[in-house]
């Protein structure tokens, strides 16, 4: 005897099978009728499966599928993807375009640590006044270099594709089976978005001039609350000017929601993680939307980033010799086309059960400038190329 849970499951699937055959057969007004007629021959078909089992849609053709993703096209549940403006800043062509890192193990899957290599720029304790009257000199500035270990992982639980359940299907197994790893993705990218901001939350650097110390934050007001919340572009001029006191130019990173989103949306800064990212619409500041700003770092701040300043350093293990296929198992790798983030998966054949079983998975570091990157009496010791800010709709006194 079929459950409430059941009932209902079937009045819908009977629900969208109908809107997808009427529309198919180019009668939409049969929809109701189509649609009772599914269910009552649903009440008569046996029920052996648990309520939280997966039970495939059984006897679809081909016509009736194509129609269907016509219908739903990208609004269909399985494509859509959270905004994670975090993430796609680090991914950004820009952002991983400044410092260099050097995979120790050259990409063979071998080891999972890199190297990263930066010089401190000049400060003014070595200047003299005086010409000098020999070439003997001391003063041999040399690169600094550091191991970072790629200790963290993310993966999803494994998934399973039994073959009695898939062949009930219209689509090919292959095709079924990227559907549903691509319906994955946003759990897990999204997961792994909150657990970079939570780390960012306590790696803040510092303004120059000192007004603010390192960790803490500036408020700056985006919005007029008493004039229907219009834009105020005297705080985007304070970041700008901010950026410009540590010695960065171009345009900065923001990433955050609440009021920074509106004042974003009304001065026409139409970037970066709207539809992927396309810098090209980034005004003076390259936004990026993140909700998960808000919720975890406070209500209306956001993240302010010279570009280069952290980096998200991934490591494959299914790459080189590592990689590996037969018809039973797949050891490689799958390139996220909303993020590009590179993901490790793992299939592996059951031939007695007859299933398949995926597991998908990433190691990863998050890198910030070294406390190093100045010189203790550099004017900028201290500052990481990161800010803190908050968005405010009302008044506020700037120091």
């Amino acid at each position: 005897m079929k459950t409430i849970t059941s009932f209902i499951t079937a009045a819908l699937m009977c629900a969208i099978m109908g809107g997808a055959i009427s529309y198919g057969i180019g009668t939409p007004a049969a929809h109701a009728p189509i649609t009772i007629a599914l269910f009552a021959l649903s009440l008569l078909m046996p029920s052996n499966k648990g309520v939280l089992s997966v039970t495939f849609t059984e006897g679809l053709c081909e016509k009736v599928q194509t129609t269907m993703i016509n219908l739903f096209k990208s609004n269909a549940p399985e494509l859509a993807r959270t905004q994670l403006g975090y993430v796609q800043a680090l991914m950004s062509p820009l952002n991983m375009s400044g410092m260099e890192i050097i995979p120790i193990d050259q990409g063979n899957g071998k080891t999972r640590s890199v190297r990263i290599v930066y010089i401190q720029r000049g400060t003014d304790d070595d200047i003299i006044t005086t010409k000098p009257v020999t070439c003997s000199t001391d003063n041999e500035p040399a690169p600094f270099e550091t191991i970072v270990s790629i200790d963290k992982y993310i993966g999803k639980s494994g998934l399973k594709f039994t073959e009695l359940e898939m062949r009930k299907l219209c689509e090919p197994d292959s095709m079924y089976m990227a559907r549903v790893i691509n319906a994955q993705l946003d759990a897990l990218t999204k997961d792994l978005d909150k657990k970079l901001i939570v780390v960012q939350s306590s790696n803040f650097g510092a303004f120059e001039p000192a007004l603010v110390d390192p960790g803490l934050w500036k408020d700056v007001q985006m919005l007029n609350a008493s004039s229907n919340y219009a834009p105020i572009y005297y705080g985007e001029s304070t970041v700008l000017e901010d950026f410009t006191n540590i010695g960065y130019t171009g345009k900065p990173f923001v990433i955050g929601a609440g009021n920074l989103s509106h004042y974003i949306r009304q001065v026409g800064i139409g970037c970066c993680n709207d539809n992927g990212i396309d810098l090209s619409q980034g005004g003076n500041l390259y936004y990026f939307h993140d909700l998960y700003v808000n919720s975890l770092i406070g209500t209306n701040h956001f993240i302010a980033m010279k570009p280069g300043s952290v980096q998200l350093i991934t490591k494959n293990d299914y790459v080189g010799v590592y990689a590996k296929e037969s018809n039973t198992f797949s050891h490689g790798t799958l390139t996220d086309p909303f993020t590009g983030i590179t993901w490790d998966i793992k299939w592996h054949y059951d031939d007695c059960a007859d299933f398949w079983s995926v597991q998908i998975g990433l190691n990863y570091k998050q890198y910030f400038m070294p406390a190093n990157i100045f010189a203790s009496d550099d004017d900028l010791y201290g500052v990481n190329g990161v800010l803190h800010y908050r968005a405010m709709s009302s008044s506020i006194v700037y120091s």
